[in-house]
């Protein structure tokens, strides 16, 4: 490879609702619950925020997936 050259792109998962919440618990954990928002969550899956919600409804639907 010559020097300055990038590998193929890294392939992240595919992004599921399991993936959403187990980020959710994550983020919830390390920043604590008021943190939690679509826009923090997001950057933590690679993501747009509006790409969240088709895998949840809304904030209630997350925090009522992460019980």
């Amino acid at each position: 490879m010559v020097s300055g050259e990038c590998g193929p792109p890294e392939r992240r998962a595919p992004l599921n609702r399991e993936r959403v919440l187990n980020a959710a618990v994550a983020l919830a954990d390390q920043a604590g619950i008021d943190a939690l928002r679509m826009r923090n969550l997001a950057p933590e899956l690679g993501v747009v925020p509006m790409a969240l919600y088709k895998h949840v409804a809304n904030k209630e639907e997350l925090l009522d997936g992460m019980v």
